[in-house]
């Protein structure tokens, strides 16, 4: 993925979806406020081959790559991997869930 590609995903508005027809499971909030998954998900950030190789693994994924050419390249992209998985994304995704459902504690 080119630097400008990549400059693009960063400007990528963090909805994920909230006015589409998209949903979050209910519990996916808490569970990413949960310290054992948040520690995990940092020390995948510091290893961005293996970040890859998890993501990359998951069927879903798979299935999103093989419909969008787009999508398999930022699975391909360690660089926008770690971006997806940054604080700020991952809390923006936790507290869209936790607005969805009855709230999450922090």
């Amino acid at each position: 993925m080119n630097p400008e590609q990549l400059s693009k995903l960063a400007k990528v508005p963090t909805d994920f979806g909230v006015t589409s027809k998209a949903k979050l499971d209910p519990s996916f909030g808490l569970q990413l406020g949960q310290e054992k998954i948040q520690e995990r998900i940092h020390q995948l950030k510091d290893k961005p081959d293996e970040l890859m190789k998890i993501v990359n693994q998951n069927p879903l994924v798979q299935e999103m790559a093989a419909a969008d050419p787009a999508m398999k390249e930022i699975i391909h992209s360690p660089e926008a991997l770690q971006m997806l998985f940054s604080d700020e994304a991952i809390e923006e995704l936790r507290r869209l869930s936790c607005a969805r459902t009855e709230g999450c504690a922090k």
